[in-house]
């Protein structure tokens, strides 16, 4: 989900808040329209409206809340393939 925050409000505050909530698997702050990216996981739609309804849009300072489904996923990972010596261009 896209979380945008109203221009007054503590960003920080709203990313801790959002963290908390035990269906949020991530928090990242972008840049762009949107303040925050979430990811979230739950069993169905109904439990990502009660979430949303329930949750996430009564945080003080959200403003708008966009949500993208996957409808598919091709790949997911948490694999960083860091090497050692990286080579030299």
């Amino acid at each position: 989900a896209l979380v945008d925050t109203c221009t007054a409000t503590d960003v920080e505050t709203v990313g801790r808040r959002l963290a908390a909530l035990s269906a949020v698997q991530e928090v990242h702050f972008v840049s762009g329209r949107d303040a925050f990216l979430i990811k979230i996981r739950v069993a169905d739609t109904p439990a990502l409206d009660r979430l949303l309804r329930d949750a996430v849009r009564p945080i003080e300072g959200v403003r708008t809340v966009r949500t993208h489904i996957a409808l598919t996923t091709i790949k997911e990972s948490a694999h960083i393939p860091i090497e050692d010596d990286p080579p030299i261009p």
